[in-house]
């Protein structure tokens, strides 16, 4: 039995999380086993999960409060663990240092550093991160990122390998009842006009902007709606924002949600403005349900799987975004089947790439 230890400090049930309890579903569990180490002292559906399949979840609070408590609970875990079975597999390379270098004292062989962002912009990170990455790096062995500009920004002069974004995409297929469903239960009329997001409200995200979009775009269109999906520390100031702007009746927060599945059935057009990204789970999810797709042109051209992708310049207006908008849904949605098979074919399919993750730490599948 093989145990990949999960360091997940900000587990909020995001793209990274969502990744990994996909593929934790779909591996052998007989063979591997997934463990998590967080900083959440929440309770939470997914935890409950990971535990009824066979995992351990290590909820130690935040670093910051102190880091030696954290370290010796860090120690103490993989003190039972044998060296030769473990994995320890970090998804905040800034983080890790600390923990790879216990990792390393224990003997524990495979040592991963994943990187999900190619930027880090909009955060105090942005300052320290050159010195941290230039000491972190050299603690681990294998290194892997969601694209090769992710890769690039987190591991310069290192060789890495990539690791697809994948989901479980005949979960994401278009669902015309799921879809009318949901949009009775949220008020919203069969053939009103709705522009979806799925994410944090976080500065990356950019739900300033889709706002600012969406407030000219029902100038002309009166009978449409904002749904957003999500939960963040800036979801507040959002709210503020769409009563600002005179469109709070139209904006829709929908808070976390485990399935976001109806929700994209629901909508008819999807935004993602974001300032950056490595590359986003939302747009393969929002890909295989056949949505026309407008993101911000810094949005890596790999998540461009499919011709529902169209890129825009941040530097244009709001009103020119929402011009964009208006065009992507006369066109209307694509075949989800076809765009499902599509993304199969390029390696996007969690059922067959927690093989390519076992490989990728150098097992026999």
């Amino acid at each position: 039995m093989k145990r990949i230890l999960h360091f997940t400090p900000g587990f909020r049930l995001g793209g990274v999380e969502t990744l990994l309890l996909g593929l934790y579903r779909n591996l052998d569990r007989d063979r591997f086993q997934f463990d998590f180490v967080t900083d959440n002292l929440d309770t939470m559906e997914e935890f409950e999960e990971i535990r009824s399949m066979g995992g351990r979840v290590y909820q130690f609070g935040r670093y910051l409060d102190n880091p030696l408590a954290y370290q010796r609970k860090f120690v103490n875990v993989i003190a039972s663990m044998d060296p030769d079975s473990t994995i320890f597999h970090s998804h905040d390379v800034l983080r890790s240092a600390p923990l790879l270098f216990a990792c390393r004292r224990k003997g524990i062989k495979r040592r991963v550093l994943h990187s999900h962002t190619d930027s880090f912009k909009g955060s105090r990170r942005e300052y320290f991160a050159p010195t941290i990455l230039f000491l972190t790096n050299g603690l681990a062995t294998h290194y892997f990122a969601c694209s090769n500009e992710a890769g690039r920004f987190m591991f310069p002069g290192r060789d890495f390998s990539i690791f697809n974004n994948a989901v479980d995409l005949t979960r994401f297929i278009f669902d015309r009842p799921a879809r009318d469903a949901l949009r009775a239960k949220l008020g919203i009329s069969p053939g009103a006009a709705v522009i979806g997001h799925t994410g944090r409200f976080t500065f990356q995200k950019n739900h300033d902007w889709i706002i600012r979009v969406f407030a000219e775009f029902v100038k002309n269109h009166s009978d449409s709606h904002l749904l957003l999906v999500g939960a963040g520390p800036l979801e507040n100031e959002m709210r503020h924002l769409a009563s600002k702007l005179a469109v709070s009746d139209r904006v829709i927060f929908a808070g976390r949600q485990n399935d976001v599945t109806a929700y994209l059935s629901a909508m008819d057009l999807f935004c993602l403005p974001s300032h950056f990204e490595g590359l986003p789970l939302s747009l393969i999810e929002a890909q295989a349900n056949g949505l026309p797709i407008l993101v911000s042109d810094i949005v890596t051209e790999e998540v461009c799987l499919t011709d529902a992708i169209n890129k825009f310049s941040l530097k244009s207006t709001a009103s020119e975004w929402a011009s964009v908008l208006v065009g992507l849904h006369r066109k209307g949605r694509h075949n989800s089947t076809i765009q499902v098979n599509k993304l199969r074919t390029d390696g996007y399919d969690i059922r067959t790439q927690w093989k390519k993750l076992v490989s990728l730490y150098g097992l026999a599948p």
